[in-house]
């Protein structure tokens, strides 16, 4: 056996793809954007080149493709069901037509529960046998294990944390409902209370936000800026209220949180840990840590990886 599986980790803005040893050694790693068209057509045409380039670059062949994707993945099925952020995939067998592209076996799940394998695997959550996994990117993603297994859910839509209503009159969100918790602590909501802001207040630079995004406002509230401050407030204030359910609910070892958007920790966490400690029992917080992620945007590469060896050499799932 070649020892190797390419890697896949497609969301809603990058496209990352990697070769991934046994031990999870990467050789090789190339990144492309997600085409904006968010068809079918282009995003398996991108998918394809990335495996191309990283294939040119491998020593050997690798036994498959693992995929991860941020969407809901049908038991079995390898058909995209849902894909709030990459509404072209709704209902296609991206396992499929990946595979016939590019002439390899591939295995498909979600990004977040991918991210959530390599977190327990190398990561933040290793050695727990219950952890949560919470995706702060594009979207708000989520991944349970519990006593070592990845919980899917009979149709594969289990651990979709981001689609948690927080505020039933909310924003409309991409999977159709109001207010949901991706809607406040996403990026992209990020970037939508930012414009809100700058509509309050002309006086507020908007250019900087439409070349930099979520990352402009980050650096406005580390300056001080109290409007972009006020903005991760708001992104900790609802995902805390979110994870304080979900402590009580299942009672984790740890919760890690990973993603771009998780860079503005510092201002957000407060926050959220504050919202935790009044919102659960107090024995369920006192043993959840809550800790960022270790992998940093190869968290999904890893795990999908993992994922991918275990699947092809037993051909049944696995604990993680």
């Amino acid at each position: 056996m070649s020892e190797t599986v390419l890697a896949v980790d497609l969301g809603g803005t990058n496209l990352r793809t990697a070769g991934v040893g046994a031990d999870g050694t990467i050789s090789v790693r190339v990144q492309e954007r997600t085409p904006e068209s968010k068809s079918s057509a282009d995003v398996v045409a991108v998918v394809s080149r990335s495996i191309g380039e990283c294939l040119l670059e491998m020593p050997v062949k690798p036994e498959a493709v693992a995929l991860a994707v941020p969407g809901t993945i049908g038991a079995n099925s390898g058909i995209v069901n849902r894909a709030p952020n990459i509404p072209g995939l709704d209902g296609f067998d991206l396992e499929h037509a990946v595979s016939e592209a590019c002439g390899l076996p591939v295995i498909i799940e979600n990004d977040a529960n991918a991210a959530a394998v390599g977190e327990s695997w190398l990561g933040s959550s290793k050695g727990a046998a219950t952890s949560i996994m919470v995706t702060l990117g594009t979207g708000v993603g989520g991944g349970i294990i519990i006593d070592g297994k990845l919980v899917r859910g009979l149709d594969g839509t289990a651990g979709e944390i981001g689609h948690v209503c927080v505020e039933p009159n909310g924003p409309v969100c991409g999977c159709g409902s109001h207010g949901c918790v991706e809607q406040y602590s996403s990026a992209s909501a990020v970037v939508r209370m930012a414009r809100d802001a700058i509509e309050k207040n002309p006086s507020l630079e908007r250019s900087g936000l439409e070349a930099e995004g979520s990352k402009w406002v980050f650096d406005a509230a580390v300056a001080g800026e109290p409007w972009a401050k006020r903005i991760f407030e708001v992104q900790g204030y609802y995902l805390g209220i979110v994870l304080a359910g979900l402590v009580n609910t299942l009672n984790p070892e740890v919760v890690v949180i990973g993603g771009g958007a998780a860079a503005a920790w510092d201002e957000f966490y407060p926050v959220l840990e504050d919202q935790v400690l009044k919102r659960t029992y107090a024995e369920a917080s006192a043993r959840a840590r809550i800790v960022p992620a270790a992998l940093g945007d190869n968290a999904g590469i890893l795990g999908a990886a993992h994922l991918g060896f275990k699947r092809v050499r037993s051909k049944t799932d696995v604990a993680v």
